[in-house]
């Protein structure tokens, strides 16, 4: 009995996460998610032609964007980036 007990208070706490995720960037995709934190952060430090552009600007542009920063965007990866807060530009290849 308190097994099940564990395991409905870990449930509830794993939904309640969810809901918290949703409510705040409005999907649970974390590419969707990156998307939004990028698009806060424009927000925040760009004043009004910031939070223009940020929500000007298409999901496959911005894709294209920090793709083009970053390296592609897998779920995987987007996760990466989630969590290790300011993500680092991909190294450049070597020019001859």
């Amino acid at each position: 009995m308190r097994w099940l007990v564990s395991i409905l208070a870990v449930l509830g706490i794993v939904v309640i996460g969810v809901v918290v995720i949703y409510l705040n960037y409005g999907t649970l995709d974390a590419c969707g998610i990156l998307r939004e934190r990028v698009r806060q952060q424009a927000v925040r430090e760009g004043g009004q032609l910031g939070s223009f552009v940020a929500t000007a600007v298409p999901d496959n542009v911005l894709n294209g964007l920090l793709a083009a920063q970053y390296g592609s965007l897998t779920p995987g990866r987007c996760i990466d980036l989630l969590l290790h807060g300011e993500p680092h530009a991909r190294a450049a290849p070597a020019q001859r």
